[in-house]
């Protein structure tokens, strides 16, 4: 995966949001291939949920804490 630059390291509101939200998507893409083993993403979870972990050490080490509510949809 291409390291993704999106804010000045010091801008902590943002990389927190921004690594919140890369943690969310590797968790639903887990759960997607997970009920449907045949999707076109399967190829590509093994990938993200190495990276989704990442993303998890990275939220840690930051002391970032959560600001994305609950998705109903």
């Amino acid at each position: 995966m291409p390291h993704l630059d999106v804010a000045p390291p010091n801008d902590q509101q943002l990389v927190c949001i921004t690594l919140e939200t890369n943690m969310l998507f590797a968790r639903r893409l887990a759960a997607h291939v997970a009920q449907c083993r045949r999707s076109p993403h399967a190829r590509n979870a093994d990938s993200w949920q190495r990276t989704g972990s990442q993303y998890t050490a990275q939220f840690g080490d930051r002391r970032c804490k959560p600001a994305i509510r609950g998705y109903r949809g």
